[in-house]
């Protein structure tokens, strides 16, 4: 009896349903546990609330994620610290099984995918950390689950032609009937090469001077009229050609740092004339292609 309970015990592998259920239920215990805190929101959490009191796409310092998340607990539950704070033991619970999954997936063992996630949740940076929300909170579960999609995207049978689909020059446009390959080249496309687009959305992908370089019948991708994002401040770089340009809505930060130019950055305030300027000389981080 003592040797078959062994045997039993050691081939014992916890699935990802057992995995979920034990994690749920010091879920709720720690849901429960922000319900008797006595702990009052610190100055980021405030922050952070009074953000998702006026909901946007970008705040002084942070992406919209985190405000967004904090409105809809706080409509689901109200405004007291324990609301606000919600969905930060149900955002680790998610991050736990996703390292659950991922471990089971690079060590092809559900007893390593079970203790990845136990350690993980009882991590005494997490056992605070589900206590408060922050910035880290969804960091932790987007990179998880970021991580695990790049772990799935490695072991497919066709990995290495998926990463060649992503770079083309066509199609040059969105479409609501690209099928999925087209789907992710456009969008990757658009995220990290797009410079120019004609007005009715086609992108060039060969010129890559300043505004003036613009192939006929384009312009910058900024300028596009109908942008559904022109009430939006957007701030990019990786255009050099380009330079520092300021704009109420437009802040474009490559100047060329590493062409021996300068590095910029820009103190945001919502008055776009408040806005102030900082910028370094380059001359030591001139690369060898610039000089």
């Amino acid at each position: 009896m003592t040797i078959a309970a062994a045997t039993s015990r050691s081939t014992f592998a916890p699935s990802l349903a057992f995995t979920a259920v034990l994690l749920g239920a010091l879920t709720i215990i720690r849901t429960i546990g922000l319900h008797y805190s006595a702990v009052d929101l610190f100055f980021d959490e405030s922050q952070y609330w009074s953000w998702s009191r006026e909901l946007a796409f970008g705040y002084f310092s942070k992406p919209p994620l985190l405000a967004w998340i904090i409105a809809g607990s706080s409509a689901a539950c109200g405004d007291t610290e324990a609301c606000v704070r919600a969905a930060s033991p149900l955002l680790y619970f998610g991050t736990s099984l996703v390292i659950y999954a991922l471990a089971e997936e690079i060590y092809d063992d559900a007893r390593t995918g079970f203790w990845a996630a136990l350690t993980f949740t009882l991590l005494p940076g997490v056992v605070f950390s589900t206590r408060i929300i922050s910035t880290d909170v969804p960091l932790l579960f987007c990179w998880a689950l970021a991580l695990l999609a790049y772990v799935k995207l490695l072991r497919a049978p066709d990995w290495r032609e998926t990463l060649q689909n992503l770079y083309g020059n066509e199609p040059n446009r969105w479409s609501p009937s690209l099928k999925k390959r087209d789907r992710m080249r456009v969008a990757f496309n658009a995220f990290t090469r797009l410079r120019f687009c004609t007005p009715d959305g086609a992108m060039d992908f060969k010129a890559n001077g300043g505004p003036d370089s613009a192939p006929p019948g384009y312009l910058p991708w900024f300028d596009a009229p109908g942008r559904r994002t022109e009430d939006v401040t957007l701030v990019f770089g990786h255009w050099a050609a380009l330079g520092l340009m300021l704009r109420d809505n437009v802040v474009a930060l490559d100047s060329g740092c590493v062409w021996g130019n300068q590095l910029s950055a820009v103190r945001l305030t919502a008055d776009p004339a408040q806005r102030t300027v900082t910028q370094v000389q380059c001359e030591a981080c001139r690369t060898q292609g610039g000089e």
